[in-house]
């Protein structure tokens, strides 16, 4: 699941299994153990109970995941915003791909790309137009984002135009 995300697997059947991980980034990790998540410092081997009830899953520090709202095909038009999941105690970026949704447009590399950028020091985020490629005729249209920080919870909600956008938080 790439850099970002650890999720672990565990044996079938019943009951309770113990849990041994190794965490290799020394920042904070954020466990999903529970309904709320937890900082947990990595760096080191952790034990965990667990049960078949929960997916143990570990995000690091400096992560950025969005969740799009659920859609029935690519084309169809939402009223939800995007929400941006911003794994605080470190910083991190992600860039955002989009294309028309509907043509074959994105094998000739008609594309738009945002880079997503968190810096935890400052508290500052940034979203700006990374690149464009292909015909220009494919616009990405406004669109708004919720911001969610984890584990806080605070959330900002926030339009973006396709220009530089960068938010206190």
């Amino acid at each position: 699941m790439g850099s970002w995300i650890l999720p672990l697997k565990f044996g079938a059947g019943s009951g309770r299994y113990c849990l041994t991980v190794w965490l290799s980034h020394p920042l904070l990790s954020v466990s999903y153990w529970r309904i709320s998540p937890e900082l947990v410092e990595g760096g080191k081997t952790i034990t965990r109970q667990v049960d078949l009830s929960c997916m143990p899953i570990y995000v690091r520090a400096g992560a950025i995941i969005p969740f799009d709202p659920v859609r029935q095909y690519t084309s169809q038009e939402v009223d939800k915003p995007t929400t941006l999941k911003i794994y605080q105690s470190a910083d991190g970026q992600y860039t955002l791909y989009d294309d028309d949704g509907v043509s074959l447009d994105y094998l000739k590399g008609t594309s738009i790309k945002t880079l997503i950028q968190w810096d935890d020091k400052a508290r500052r985020l940034t979203i700006a137009p990374q690149s464009r490629h292909g015909r220009t005729a494919y616009r990405m249209p406004k669109r708004k984002f919720s911001i969610e920080h984890i584990p806080s919870g605070a959330t900002k909600e926030v339009l973006y135009t396709g220009r530089r956008l960068e938010l206190g938080m």
